[in-house]
C-alpha cells in the first residue's frame, strides 16, 4: 500500500518533470525562430 503509493507519486513528478521540460523545449525554440527571422 505505502509502495503503491510512492509509485504513483513517482510517476506524477515523472509527468509533471516532463511538461515542464517540454514546454522549456517549446520556449527555446520559439525564441531560437524568432531571433532567426528568416528573410521573407
Amino acid at each position: 500500500m505505502s509502495s503503491d503509493a510512492a509509485h504513483r507519486l513517482r510517476r506524477l513528478a515523472q509527468r509533471e518533470e516532463g511538461q515542464v521540460s517540454s514546454s522549456a523545449i517549446t520556449r527555446a525554440f520559439s525564441l531560437n525562430q524568432r531571433n532567426k527571422k528568416p528573410p521573407l
